[in-house]
């Protein structure tokens, strides 16, 4: 009697631990991806669950069979004890349509992420069109009064670049991780980055520039230090 009941007991703990492993399988595939990033991670989830783990839980259900048959000849089983039978027994087949509603869902998920990625990059392109043009604009610039205006412009336009640069990164992440086959390069912040760089000297210089002039223009020579303003013109 003290053998079968331990054999019992170590049938009961094995259920449950067989179990336990099914619903930890559920609770994860039936979570919703909040990124593109789990959404994939689930569906690779779900493909290596179903061709690796599935089948080593199918072993223990069959060891689990085995320990039944041996039991129901020489022991009488507790309601208890029925109910994680039937449980174990019935997990194997009850989980294949979880795992393809779950990998189903999946899919279409990862369909709306990959349009929503097409969004990010059709409104990124547009933002460095923009960006381009406002660039552009400068080469009409040229009046010394608007310099502390322009130098400003520019610092704003470097602020959007920094953005377009995360978002470029955000962009190209995603690409992979979902597997669109495409890359994009955006290579237009290129080239209003070789566009910008030469009026950021200029419009820096000549900001700098007239900011002394007019220092010196409206001070005192005698407050002046000669060392000083041959530094401060060296420098520019």
């Amino acid at each position: 009697d003290k053998m079968l009941s331990k054999v019992l007991a170590l049938n009961l703990k094995q259920n449950k631990s067989i179990c336990e492993k099914f619903d930890k399988i559920v609770a994860t595939v039936t979570k919703p991806a909040e990124t593109p990033d789990e959404c994939v991670e689930l569906l690779k989830y779900i493909d290596y669950t179903r061709f690796v783990d599935i089948f080593q839980l199918k072993d223990q259900i069959y060891q689990s069979g085995l320990n039944v048959m041996f039991l129901v000849e020489y022991a009488f089983f507790s309601k208890e004890e029925l109910r994680w039978n039937n449980y174990t027994f019935t997990w194997f087949d009850n989980i294949q349509p979880i795992l393809r509603n779950a990998e189903l869902k999946l899919l279409k998920e990862k369909d709306m992420w990959i349009n929503k990625l097409k969004e990010k990059r059709a409104k990124l392109t547009i933002k460095l069109a923009d960006c381009l043009a406002k660039v552009n604009e400068f080469k009409a610039r040229e009046k010394i009064a608007d310099a502390e205006l322009i130098v400003a412009e520019l610092h704003k336009i470097a602020q959007d670049i920094d953005g377009y640069m995360r978002e470029k990164g955000i962009i190209n992440h995603e690409e992979k991780i979902l597997d669109v086959g495409e890359f994009t390069e955006f290579t237009v912040i290129q080239e209003i980055l070789n566009i910008k760089d030469p009026f950021d000297k200029l419009w820096e210089v000549t900001l700098k520039s007239s900011t002394l002039l007019e220092k010196w223009t409206n001070g005192s020579v005698l407050t002046m230090i000669s060392e000083e303003i041959e530094e401060q013109v060296n420098l520019l």
